[in-house]
């Protein structure tokens, strides 16, 4: 017999796809599987093989074709009612049926979304704890997976094997039902990229070709508004802002150097800035809005700012 040149386990150790190395065959690809009970194999050419991948995508087509030859002779003896014909085809199907959902199994394991992200969040962590990765993204990641979980319980989608094309399209419907930051929505997309990306695709979770079609993730636009949109200032600090510019910041101005000089420049700007926090505190205005004030904008009333 010729010996083999390289070969490889298939169908969950059923048999091995190799490559001849020697004799009449060398450079052919085979299926091989052991005969029960017996110290024999039985073989099956793959002729269309061109590589190990190859031959064993065609592996359980051999395995099949084995099981037939060797009934070839039971055949030749058995009675050819057609309900045994038909019982024997049943049979086929299901035995081929079962091979191509071990070999499916295989190319593509299931997991809960859950333990999957909790694998991911440990991967980061010891990134956090190798000194590569800052604690405050790790936590950033940690808060945007738990908002991707709670919209992945609500549509019921708890394995990895359940996600699909459309799967995400209505994040950002769900998340402005809780929040109007378009910016804080677009890094949570951001986030849930990098871990279908770096996890799901490269343990094979889920199929290459959702995250290659570039349509998997839906987009949300983020407009310059939503830049300005930091979290608000609450009563507390606001008081400690306008006490220390009134009392401390906005005095100084009036100062004069060692001269006997002062800056109206300086004096100018501080009191324009100070009233420009009255309006920001009073009106709740953003930067961007105070900024695009005019004369038209500003109405005479009889109430103080502050």
């Amino acid at each position: 017999m010729p010996a083999i040149l390289e070969k490889r386990k298939v169908l969950n150790g059923r048999g091995i796809v190799g490559i001849w190395a020697n004799g009449t065959s060398a450079g052919k690809y085979f299926y091989r599987e052991k005969v029960e009970g017996r110290k024999a194999y039985r073989f099956k050419e793959l002729p269309h093989a061109k590589n190990l991948d190859e031959a064993e995508s065609l592996a359980a087509d051999a395995a099949i074709e084995l099981r037939d030859e060797l009934k070839d002779a039971e055949r030749l003896v058995e009675n050819y009612d057609p309900m045994n014909l038909v019982q024997r085809e049943e049979k086929l199907l299901k035995k081929k049926e079962k091979l191509a959902r071990e070999q499916q199994k295989k190319e593509n394991p299931k997991i809960s979304i859950e333990k999957a992200m909790d694998q991911w969040l440990v991967e980061q962590q010891r990134r956090v704890d190798a000194g590569t990765f800052s604690q405050n993204s790790y936590e950033h990641k940690l808060n945007c997976s738990k908002h991707i979980m709670d919209f992945l319980k609500k549509r019921k989608v708890l394995l990895t094997s359940q996600i699909t094309n459309t799967t995400f399209d209505q994040y950002p419907e769900f998340r402005m039902r809780q929040t109007q930051r378009r910016i804080v929505i677009h890094r949570e997309l951001a986030v849930l990229g990098e871990f279908i990306k770096s996890y799901l695709v490269k343990h094979k979770y889920i199929p290459a070709h959702l995250w290659l079609d570039g349509q998997f993730l839906p987009r949300i636009t983020v407009r310059e508004t939503d830049k300005d949109a930091n979290p608000a200032i609450n009563p507390e600090d606001w008081t400690t802002i306008i006490d220390y510019i009134r009392e401390e910041w906005r005095p100084v101005a009036y100062q004069k150097d060692q001269f006997g000089r002062r800056s109206e420049k300086s004096i100018y700007f501080r009191n324009m800035f100070w009233h420009w926090l009255l309006i920001a505190k009073s009106t709740g205005m953003s930067p961007e809005e105070i900024c695009k004030m005019n004369m038209a904008s500003i109405f005479i009333s009889l109430r103080f700012l502050f």
